[in-house]
């Protein structure tokens, strides 16, 4: 009966893992199997059909904090991304509606970056265009400031056209007179006095307008830009330096009433070439001449722009693409001459 009552109603015991005890009360012979397990624990060495659990303890220190330093970093990430409207999957920030989407492969890079280059190629031959018709207007609207202040002093002195005389010699040795549209010389010097001086200044009183956009010249020995890129007909009541074939100037003209045939035909300023521009005078003797003792520019995609005495200003386009490089420069072909022809055409009519 005693044993019968121990069996209904055994007593707690406090029991470690892996010790069990038998039906009399004794501990199982697990013994062995504990030092076994001992002894493998030490060596390292495992049988393949035992594997024991290491427990979380048994990680460490610096393992535990690797593993709290990476979840830290992935609790981060996905905040930022939650808070930029952006998805994260595996540590790869994806962006809203494009779930499950990938990179681009290095083909689809070269394919859009070789369409990007034909684009561009495309587009900046027009582009470069653009700015050169942009430079040209604004040379225009230069002449047509000049052109304007020059017909306001024909109007206040009786119909009497501003000087346009110069004197001296040589391309820095040339220079306008006191009483001219403008003084000086434009390579000699970038005071703007040689601009303010000139008779017409009171009608045109900006300095930037007599210089054409597209000039990039400077003045001689210095990086100070030039102030002047326009020269008047030598003709409208010119004068040449005596020492310059005798001050030779047949056709002079001083009164605009006295233009023939037209004034709408016989240009005033023009767009003077920057290798030899020097006082304020264009000379261009009469045909037959056949030589360019100056030169009209070609910075406007190989022309120039010149104002007529009408109040009218023009781009004129040039056959011949070299520019004029010295004074007295011959005609190099039957184009250049046709350039020559055509602009002493434009010179008042000899009386």
């Amino acid at each position: 009966m005693r044993e019968r009552a121990d069996l209904k109603s055994p007593v707690r015991e406090n029991r470690r893992p892996g010790s069990v005890r038998g039906a009399s009360g004794n501990r199982r012979p697990y013994l062995d199997t504990l030092a076994c397990h001992t002894k493998r624990l030490a060596t390292g060495v495992y049988p393949t059909k035992i594997k024991p659990r290491m427990h979380r303890n048994d990680l460490s220190t610096a393992a535990r904090g690797q593993q709290k330093t990476a979840a830290t970093r992935m609790r981060l990430a996905r905040q930022t991304s939650n808070a930029m409207g952006l998805g994260t999957s595996h540590g790869v920030v994806r962006l809203p509606g494009l779930a499950g989407s990938r990179g681009f492969t290095l083909i689809e890079l070269l394919v859009v970056i070789a369409i990007l280059g034909i684009l561009a190629a495309l587009l900046l031959p027009a582009l470069t265009t653009a700015k050169a018709k942009g430079t040209q207007i604004a040379c225009l609207n230069n002449l047509r400031q000049l052109q304007t202040g020059w017909h306001m002093y024909v109007d206040d002195h009786n119909n009497v056209m501003p000087e346009n005389k110069m004197t001296g010699t040589g391309l820095l040795g040339c220079v306008s007179t006191s009483n001219s549209w403008v003084t000086g010389n434009a390579q000699a010097t970038a005071d703007p006095v040689v601009i303010q001086q000139g008779s017409i200044y009171t009608y045109s009183p900006n300095v930037q307008v007599y210089r054409c956009p597209a000039d990039r010249s400077t003045v001689f020995g210095s990086s100070s830009p030039r102030r002047r890129s326009y020269s008047m007909d030598a003709y409208l009541d010119g004068g040449l330096d005596v020492r310059i074939y005798g001050g030779f100037l047949p056709g002079n003209v001083v009164r605009y009433s006295d233009l023939v045939p037209d004034p709408s035909k016989v240009f005033v300023f023009l767009d003077e070439t920057q290798s030899i521009i020097d006082d304020g005078v264009f000379l261009l003797y009469q045909a037959p001449a056949d030589f360019w003792q100056n030169g009209p520019s070609h910075r406007h995609s190989q022309g120039a722009n010149l104002s007529f005495a009408d109040g009218h200003c023009e781009r004129w386009k040039w056959l011949y693409p070299n520019d004029i490089s010295t004074h007295g420069q011959a005609t190099a072909n039957a184009q250049d001459q046709a350039d020559l022809k055509r602009l002493q055409g434009a010179l008042p009519a000899t009386p």
